[in-house]
């Protein structure tokens, strides 16, 4: 891979969240003595996995932190999220000393600590070891996978097979090292430390890992080999003691030896074999036998293999009073001897050397300046092959520091507000650091708070700040002005704490290079960053001084002509130039310009404006513009320089409109390598980063090169006709527009992601959004971030990384070409920047907005796009509308919505949610656009807009279009939610489809009912749809509960109003039929008496040979169909299959009236009783029983004469109850007796006993036929049955009806006086006397007709007498007088009889 020809940058990731630590103490005992004080330089240092082919040691490193005898370990990786990274090991009282070393084995990591009393081996588990244990990776990209520090224990440090104590260590004034290496040998896993001692003494540690066991030898300057074997000069001469000591150490395996390379005070290299312990090669460092500076920048040596046979390279930093030098040797070995070659020499300016690495390719080197204020990291080439190349340091460019304060530019904002906004920026300062800067603006310990959200943190620190603004402005009255001048220096003075802490943990200590990915990590205090390639437009910016043609070779668009890139560079340094000189309020101002929509061109050009009348602008200043003309003279081409550039910031070039993804199986395979590339959240927040400096800083030459393009036109006489023509109709207006995309762009970088709302309002808003298909969006993720993220970077986690990893796999199918940050890190971040260009037909970041419910920012990113972008129009104003319909404002959705029809079949995003298909004409596509609108409308039950969005889909629909009844119906619906019962007739009428006419009609017949608002419904024409109608309302009473049916009502209604009488009356006797089937309770069989009634009544006004209605009722018979499939029950038989037959019942009035005067019985029962349940299935003769047995007698009665029922049970119950209350006294009697019409008895008498006999006198002789005697015949043996008299009345009136009956009932009674009495009294008036009471006419004369006596039933009554009188002698007179008069009737009769027979002879004769 070749070495990346441009600069690079500085990206700081994401560091902001509070680092949760495993903290481990390890007291060995060989602290030193507290009597020396050792101090040892704060560094780091680190190493990242050789393969770089795995994704999950990919981007993935370790680096260390040392600061006295605390050491800090820590593992990122850019491609994997990982879990427990962090650990912070202890070395109680033992300072750890610049000789860490990390290596890598087959199953293992190993790192090597060495401090000044002990040395460590600490061993984690590779990374492919837990990779195979971790198989959802894979599949989950965004999962997290433990850290090989996860395994971390105080049990494994505290191993004694992994340390040893230094012998001399802990004793009083023993030897403290100041410089330490240690190294690894492999397969044996032997560790080596070596560690340097003032004495000029190395001592060299052999840990076996295996067993423990140490070997300790020494190697002094007395064990160098003979001078004429060295070959070095130098070892001639003679140094004093001191310039022996060795300052910086390196192990390396060579072979089957271990070699020890010692860079000594005195700047010469010495080489040590390990295993002979003998100094092999001495070589002098310096270039001219300088004398190296013995001050107290220490002297560095670093190593590293490089090259196809893995060459070893030493490099040397050595510090002189002028200046300093970096060295590249290379040992080898010839003829048996080992020697140095120098391959070069780079020198370095009169700076601190914080930290210096090298690859075989570039030199690295971290620097302070001597007042340690600033830091620069500078780079340059190597050449370890001896090819020509620019040797030249080049500066990397770092992110500027923060400002020390922080001054409100804008009067009209609140200090609060500002300063908040500013300190808790996304990525701006850590939650560590404003933690301790509340600590101590507010004098109390904080450290707890280290795990608090940033919202709370935030709140904490307004009340901390709000609580200093009212201390000071407590007792005094004072101006606004004068209360923001307290306000800003109260935040001031806390903005300022934490900037000290910011500052104090962002400066380095060390520096680690990525060779893998040709990258670099500087290492700081408390946090890291990393050093990325830039791209061409960056290089042209920011390093213009170092921007030649050569270097552009390899890039799109800048390698097309060499000439206009050589123009281009020219402009560049102009833009730059520009930059400079541009004050930040002045830059501040245009961007709040353009965030109020107000167009580039415009803004330039009142900015240019005002400056004519500012004279001390330092744009005016007279220098600046001689080299501003003079440089933009120089270019020879200014219009193409320009298209160039122009071209270049395009994000769209080489990209199609869609970015769609062509799968293939190559693909797919790539797709597995790329899917974690940068997937992490560091990863992310890396890429987020450096997105974000890419687009600030193409807005400023976008900026500024329309600003140079407006001078430029304001100076026609200095160009030629043709460039001001092209600037002016080509460049100028693709500039304004490129300028309004980038700040789009950096508002997307810019701003920081809404707090999550309540989790129920956004899965409310994604299940209404499902509707539109968009792709589901990981709304847990934004919830489970605890820090603070800006919008770009939720974009990528959420969606942006899976789209460009797509593309990644689509568009490049080498992995190896991913690997390289200059390559891989840059196109990754290029297609994140296209996935959020406005200037294309990539929708992406838009739809994830709305998916992802943030409504309000898609209302301000419409709104930044809204004057200028024509891509895409028409599908922002699609989800403008659905956002504005989300938050609640329903006719702003509805008019955008309107707005954004248009573009139905030229925005792809329309096309490809809204339409199932693509062949469809522009009247279709509407309609169906207009169709979808509507259920989302409907899902907030917005019913006006519906209507017009429905009735515009009909205007443009076509005729013939299959929609439009769904549109009617629509409009129906909607008008009916509204109240309006016209329109929705209307429109009902108005639809073309007549099944959906009749399934609106039902509608509009159920709403009317439930509003109870039927005057509409029977006012309504209904053209051609009574029948509809009349079905409707019918199956809606067949089908509904009957105790909240007012359909057979309405139907009633509708049939009297219309005339169809009949109708009504068979609609009232179905529900009355239904009713019936109801349970027993008094409203239901009083609302069927009603029925009954109307039903009747509506009979009885037609014409009487039309009274009758028609009752369907089903016949069961036997099915003759033997070619049905037979079914049999479970024990075999068969079943028998019934055929439903339905045949016309026909029903006259008076069968109505029968069944009306049932129900009217029960309807007393069940007022009179409700627990009477048996009613319901009584036939009529059960029926009366039961009326009966509750006092119910006139009705009972009634139903007697209905149905041709015998009275006698009735009144015999009546009877009965007239005995009883003659016996007991009844309180509850009344209650039965009011129900028989007692009044109409005309009865003063408060008696209940003899009102129930009156009752039963009155019924008896009203119900009892003409001749008959039944009814006194059932009374008169109830009351002999009980015991009781006969009532007079009974008496009386049963002697004039029937005597002879009367008096078998007695004497069957056996009641031989009272039927003595009856039948003397009988006797008596056949012969005549008192025949009146007996009913007779006539006595017993010849002229008379003839007269009858009961003998049979006498002459028992004779022999029933004489039989008692044999036991009582009361009997006997009574059976003379019996006897007597019936000897008189005997002879009475024979005289009667002789006188009719001489009556009929003498009548004969004559």
């Amino acid at each position: 891979m070749p070495e990346f020809p441009l600069g690079y940058r500085e990206v700081v990731p994401d560091q902001t969240l509070p680092e949760k630590w495993n903290e481990i103490t390890l007291n060995t005992g060989g602290s030193q003595s507290t009597l020396q004080d050792i101090k040892v330089p704060e560094r780091a240092g680190g190493y990242s996995y050789k393969d770089s082919t795995r994704h999950y040691t990919r981007n993935r490193f370790i680096y260390w932190r040392i600061s006295h005898d605390v050491l800090e370990l820590v593992e990122h990786s850019l491609d994997v999220n990982l879990a427990n990274c962090r650990v912070r090991y202890k070395f109680t009282d033992t300072p750890i000393l610049d000789g860490i070393s990390i290596h890598e084995t087959v199953n293992s990591v190993i790192i090597l600590v060495v401090t000044v009393s002990t040395v460590h081996k600490l061993t984690f588990p590779h990374p492919d070891k837990i990779h195979r244990q971790e198989h959802l990776l894979g599949a989950h990209p965004d999962l997290s996978v433990q850290s090989i520090l996860s395994e971390a224990s105080v049990q494994a440090a505290r191993d004694p097979q992994t340390f040893h104590i230094i012998t001399s260590a802990g004793t009083t004034n023993s030897p403290v090292p100041h410089a330490a290496a240690s190294w690894l040998t492999l397969p044996q896993e032997e560790a080596l430390f070596a560690l340097a001692y003032n004495s000029g003494t190395i001592l060299l540690l052999r840990l076996d890992t295996v067993t423990g066991m140490v070997h300790s030898s020494e190697l002094k300057q007395d064990s160098i080999v003979p001078r004429f074997l060295s070959g070095i000069a130098t070892a001639l001469r003679g140094r004093n003691y001191e310039g022996h000591v060795a300052m910086a150490l390196v192990i390396h395996t060579c072979g089957n030896d271990t070699y020890l390379f010692a860079l000594c005070r005195e700047g010469n290299v010495r080489m040590w074999s390990c295993n002979k312990a003998q100094c092999i090669a001495v070589a002098d460092v310096a270039i001219d036998n300088r004398v190296a500076s013995q001050g107290a920048q220490a002297h560095m040596l670093r190593k590293v293999v490089g090259g196809k046979d893995g060459e070893l390279y030493l490099g040397t930093y050595l510090k002189f009073g002028t200046g300093c030098e970096f060295s590249i040797l290379q040992p080898i070995q010839q003829a048996g001897v080992f020697k140095f070659i120098r391959i070069c020499t780079r020198f370095a300016p009169d700076q601190h050397l914080v930290d210096f690495s090298f690859t075989t390719t570039r030199l690295w080197a971290v620097w302070r300046t001597t007042d340690m204020d600033t830091v620069a990291v500078t780079h340059a080439q190597l050449s370890l092959n001896g090819s020509q190349i620019n040797s030249e340091w080049e500066t990397a460019v770092l992110e500027q520091p923060l400002d020390r304060d922080y001054i409100v530019t804008d009067p009209g904002t609140d200090p609060r507000q500002a300063y908040v906004k500013y300190i808790f920026h996304p990525g701006q300062f850590s939650l560590a650091d404003i933690t301790r800067a509340l600590s101590i603006y507010r004098r109390s310990n904080l450290a707890g708070h280290m795990t608090y959200s940033p919202s709370l943190i935030k709140e904490r620190v307004c009340m901390a700040v709000e609580s200093e603004i009212r201390a000071e402005v407590m007792e005094y009255e004072m101006t606004d002005e004068d209360y923001l001048e307290i306000a800003n220096r109260c935040w001031s003075k806390f903005y300022s704490c934490v900037i000290q802490y910011h500052a104090n943990g962002t400066k380095p200590v060390g520096l680690l290079l990525l060779p893998g990915v040709y990258g670099a990590v500087l290492l700081k205090k408390s946090s890291f960053s990393l050093l990325r390639p830039m791209e061409a437009l960056e290089h042209l910016m920011l390093c213009n001084d170092n921007a030649y043609v050569s270097r552009f070779k390899t890039t799109p668009v800048l390698s097309q002509n060499e000439d206009v890139c050589q123009d281009l560079i020219t402009l560049m340094s102009t833009i730059a130039m520009l930059e400079e000189q541009l004050s930040e309020e002045l830059k501040t101002s245009i961007q709040r310009e353009l965030y109020h929509l107000k167009s580039p061109d415009m803004i330039v050009d009142d900015l240019l404006s005002r400056l004519i009348l500012d004279p001390e602008d330092p744009l005016l200043e007279f220098n600046f513009q001689s080299d501003l003309y003079q440089k933009m003279k120089s270019i020879k081409d200014i219009s193409s320089a320009m298209a160039m550039l122009l071209e270049a910031l395009m994000y769209d070039l080489g990209q199609p409109n869609k970015m769609q993804l062509e799968q293939n199986s190559e693909a797919s395979k790539m797709l597995l390598n790329v899917s974690h590339l940068f997937g992490s959240q560091l990863g992310i927040s890396t890429v987020a980063q450096s997105v974000t400096q890419i687009t600030r800083l193409r807005f400023s030459i976008c900026r500024n090169l329309l600003m140079l393009q407006q001078i430029v036109l304001s100076r026609p006489e200095a160009f030629d006709s043709r460039s001001l023509h092209s600037i002016k109709s080509a460049s100028a207006p693709r500039t304004v527009v490129l300028t309004q995309a980038y700040h789009a762009v950096m508002w997307i970088c810019e701003t920081p992601a809404p707090s999550a709302s309540s989790q129920s309002l956004i899965e409310n808003s994604v299940q209404r959004l499902a509707l539109l298909k968009l792709p589901e969006c990981r709304i847990n993720s934004i919830q489970r971030q605890q820090r603070l993220m800006c919008l770009l970077e939720l974009f990528i986690q959420s969606s942006g990384a899976k789209h460009a990893h797509n593309l990644m796999a689509c568009t490049n199918l080498d992995i190896t070409g991913l690997v390289p940050w200059h390559y891989g890190m840059l196109k990754y971040v290029t297609l994140i920047a296209q996935l959020v260009w406005p200037i294309s037909g990539n929708f992406l970041f838009p739809k994830w907005l709305l998916s992802s419910c943030q409504f309000l920012l898609v209302q301000e990113y419409v709104r930044l796009l809204s004057t200028w972008c024509e891509w895409n129009s028409a599908s922002r104003k699609f989800i403008l509308a659905v956002a504005l319909l989300e938050m609640g404002d329903a006719q702003k959705a509805c008019d955008q919505f309107l707005r954004a029809s248009n573009g139905i079949l030229t925005d792809p995003f329309l096309a490809d949610t809204l339409l199932e298909s693509e062949a469809m004409s522009e009247s279709s596509a509407l309609v169906h656009y207009y169709l979808r609108v509507i259920e989302l409308f409907d899902q907030h039950n917005i019913s006006g807009c519906i209507i017009e969005l429905a009735e515009t889909a009909i205007i443009v629909a076509e005729k013939d279009d299959p929609n439009l009844p769904t549109l009617h119906s629509v409009i129906f619906t909607q008008h009916l939610k509204l109240g309006h019962h016209t329109e929705a007739y209307h429109c009902l009428n108005a639809n073309p489809d007549a099944a959906r006419r009749v399934d609106c009609l039902r509608q509009l017949v159920v709403t009317l009912f439930e509003r109870k608002n039927l005057v509409d419904l029977v006012s309504f024409p209904y053209v051609e749809m009574y029948d509809d109608l009349e079905r409707i309302v019918e199956s809606r009473a067949r089908s509904v509960d009957l105790v909240e049916n007012n359909y057979y009502n309405f139907l009633y209604s509708f049939h009297i109003n219309k005339g169809n009488v009949r109708k009504a009356a068979s609609v009232m006797y179905e529900q009355s039929m239904r009713l019936g089937q109801e349970s027993f309770t008094a409203p239901i069989i009083s609302k069927q008496s009603q029925c009954l009634l109307a039903c009747i009544n509506s009979l009885h006004l037609v014409q009487e040979k039309y009274r009758w209605i028609v009752r369907p009722v089903v016949d069961q018979t036997f099915s003759n169909d033997t070619t049905s499939n037979k079914k049999r029950s479970i024990d075999g038989k068969d079943v028998l299959h019934y055929k439903v037959q339905k045949q016309v019942e026909v029903l006259e009035l008076k069968d109505i009236k029968k069944e009306f005067y049932i129900v009217e019985a029960r309807l007393k029962l069940s007022k009179l009783n409700s627990e009477i349940q048996t009613i319901t299935q009584a036939t009529p003769a059960e029926l009366i029983v039961i009326l009966s047995s509750v006092g119910l007698y006139t009705t009972a009665l009634h139903l007697c004469d209905l149905f041709n029922v015998s009275k006698s049970s009735v009144l015999e119950s009546l009877a009965s109850h007239c005995v009883r209350l003659s016996q007991y006294d009844d309180r509850n009697a009344w209650d039965w007796l009011v129900q028989n019409d007692i009044f109409d008895l005309g009865m003063s008498d408060s008696n209940v006993t003899n009102v129930a006999w009156k009752l039963l006198e009155h019924l008896t002789l009203k119900h009892e036929q003409e001749r008959s005697s039944e009814l006194h015949k059932g009374i008169a043996r109830k009351l002999l049955r009980l015991g009781a008299f006969i009532p007079h009345w009974l008496l009386s009136f049963y002697k004039k009806r029937n005597p002879a009956e009367l008096l078998r009932l007695i004497l069957s009674t056996g009641r031989l006086l009272e039927a003595t009495e009856l039948a003397v009294d009988y006797i008596k008036a056949i012969l005549g006397i008192g025949k009146e009471y007996f009913g007779l006419e006539t006595a017993l004369l010849p002229t008379a007709p003839a007269t009858w006596l009961p003998l049979n039933t006498l002459e028992l009554l004779l022999l029933e007498l004489e039989n008692a009188s044999l036991d009582d002698p009361v009997y006997i007179e009574s059976y003379k007088e019996l006897k007597q008069t019936l000897d008189t009737y005997i002879e009475t009769v024979v005289r009667v009889s002789k006188d009719m027979i001489t009556n009929k002879i003498m009548s004969s004769n004559c």
